[in-house]
């Protein structure tokens, strides 16, 4: 019988292999094959037998493993300064970020101040002196 290994822990020395029909069966060190021990998602060969607690597999063999992505994902930016491919540093200025920079030149990467926060304060202000005249009058 053929199956993918749903999980398979190193430290406790079990797992389960998902077969072809979506029964889960249960395995551990002992019934496998080999010296190599199998990895989430290998593909491995297996015999079958009704366990006391339920499905069971033995003489379990790794016949394919998966293929790695080798490429990866790389969130890193190129600096304008120094042609560097960098994690940007964040400055932060009164608890809010201000921009970042390059780790290695300190060149500006992104500038994050918009100068909304005058604006907003502005506002206030005139509607504090806006309930104050309304006040007296």
């Amino acid at each position: 019988m053929q199956g993918t290994v749903k999980w398979f822990s190193d430290d406790k020395g079990f797992g389960f292999i998902t077969s072809a029909d979506d029964q889960d069966y249960y395995f551990n060190v002992q019934g496998v094959k080999g010296s190599e021990l199998p990895s989430t998602g290998d593909v491995v060969e297996f015999d079958s037998f009704k366990g006391h607690k339920g499905p069971r597999a033995k003489n379990v063999v790794i016949k394919e493993k998966p293929r790695l992505n080798k490429e990866g994902r790389d969130d890193r930016v190129t600096c304008g300064n120094c042609r560097r491919k960098v994690v940007p540093r964040l400055i932060v200025y009164n608890g809010e970020p201000s921009k970042s920079v390059c780790p290695f030149c300190a060149a500006l990467i992104s500038d994050f101040s918009t100068g909304g926060g005058k604006v907003i304060v502005c506002v206030i202000g005139f509607l504090i002196v806006m309930f104050i005249i309304a006040g007296n009058m």
